[in-house]
C-alpha cells in the first residue's frame, strides 16, 4: 500500500539523509537550526513611534521619565551585548570542536587506508611447506590474548576485570568498533539490493512491511551470519555459548576480515588507547564528584 511505498522511499534516502546530517555542522541540520532559531525581531510601526498616549506631559515637563527610560535602555543594550557576546563564544567553540573532529576523522581514515594497504603480517606456510608471509588474522589475536574475557571501553553490558590487560583491551574496543561499522555498512546494502529486487513489482504484490523484513533478516543471516547475530552478541558480552567468538574471521565477504584486521596496526591501536585513557579518566572524574 501507500505506507509501504513511503517507508521504501525513506530507505532509498537513508544513506544520502544521514551523510548530510550525521556530522555536526551537515548542511541539513543548518537549515533546521537556522528555521527553528531565526533570531528575527517584530517590526515596530514608526508610525505611531512617536506619539504619546493623551495625558502624559511633553519632554521639557518630564526630565526625570527621560532619564529613567534612556537608563532603562541602556540596561538593555547591554544585556544584548552581553547575550550577543555568548552566542558568539558558543559558535567558536562548536567550530572548533568541529575542526578537532575532522582532524581526527582525516587522521582514523589515513590509519586505517595504511592498515588495510599494509597489513600486519604473520609467518605461515605454503602447499609445500615452505614459510611464507600472510596477513594477520585480528580474531586469531583475539584469542591468543584472551580479549574476549575481557570489558569493552563504553560497554556498560560487560563484565568488569580489575587485572584486564590494556593491550587487550584495546585490541577488543577496535574489533568490536569495526566489525560493527562493517555490518552496520553491510545492513545497509542489503537494504538497497532487496528493494532494488523488488522494485518493478506491482503495488497490489507488493509485500508487506513485516514480510519485507523477515525476508531481509533471513538474507543477512545467509551471507553474513556473524552480523545478523552481532547485537545480540555486544549485549551478552559476547557470551561464548552463543558462538560469539569466532577463533578466525567470520566474515564472507574477505576485505572485511582485512578491514577489521586493522586493529592488529600499531597506529590504530594508538589511537583506541588514547580513547580508552580519556575514559578511564572521566569515570575517575565522576567517581570522585560522586564520593565529595
Amino acid at each position: 500500500g501507500d505506507s509501504v511505498l513511503d517507508w521504501v522511499k525513506a530507505m532509498r534516502g537513508l544513506s544520502t539523509w544521514y551523510k548530510w546530517n550525521y556530522i555536526e555542522g551537515g548542511w541539513l541540520r543548518g537549515v533546521r537550526n537556522f528555521f527553528n532559531n531565526p533570531l528575527k525581531r517584530k517590526k515596530v510601526d514608526s508610525s505611531t513611534q512617536n506619539a504619546l498616549p493623551v495625558g502624559v506631559p511633553g519632554i521639557a515637563a518630564s526630565g526625570s521619565v527621560a532619564k529613567r527610560v534612556a537608563g532603562s535602555a541602556s540596561t538593555a543594550s547591554t544585556a544584548k551585548l552581553e547575550k550577543d557576546l555568548k552566542l558568539a563564544n558558543l559558535e567558536i567553540e562548536r567550530a572548533t570542536k568541529q575542526v578537532e573532529e575532522q582532524k581526527l576523522a582525516a587522521n582514523h581514515a589515513a590509519f586505517m587506508i595504511d592498515a588495510y594497504l599494509f597489513p600486519v603480517m604473520k609467518n605461515g606456510t605454503d602447499a609445500l611447506g615452505n614459510v611464507v608471509k600472510t596477513p594477520a588474522d585480528v580474531f586469531e589475536a583475539m584469542e591468543e590474548a584472551k580479549a574476549w574475557d575481557l570489558p569493552i571501553v563504553g560497554n556498560t553490558n560487560a563484565t568488569k576485570s580489575t587485572t584486564a590487560d590494556e593491550d587487550a583491551i584495546v585490541l577488543k574496543s577496535c574489533v568490536v568498533d569495526l566489525t560493527l561499522d562493517y555490518c552496520t555498512r553491510y545492513s545497509s546494502k542489503a537494504t538497497t539490493d532487496y528493494l532494488d529486487s523488488i522494485n518493478d513489482l506491482p503495488n497490489d504484490e507488493y509485500p508487506s512491511f513485516t514480510t519485507m523484513e523477515g525476508e531481509l533478516k533471513v538474507w543477512i543471516k545467509e551471507n553474513e551470519p556473524y552480523c545478523s547475530k552481532f547485537n545480540d552478541c555486544y549485549m551478552s558480552d559476547f557470551s561464548e555459548a552463543d558462538g560469539c567468538r569466532p577463533t578466525t574471521c567470520p566474515f564472507k565477504n574477505e576485505p572485511a576480515c582485512g578491514y577489521v584486521s586493522g586493529c592488529l596496526s600499531s597506529h590504530v591501536q594508538g589511537e583506541y588507547k588514547e580513547y580508552l585513557n580519556k575514559e578511564t579518566a572521566k569515570s575517575d572524574d565522576t567517581a570522585k564528584a560522586t564520593t565529595a
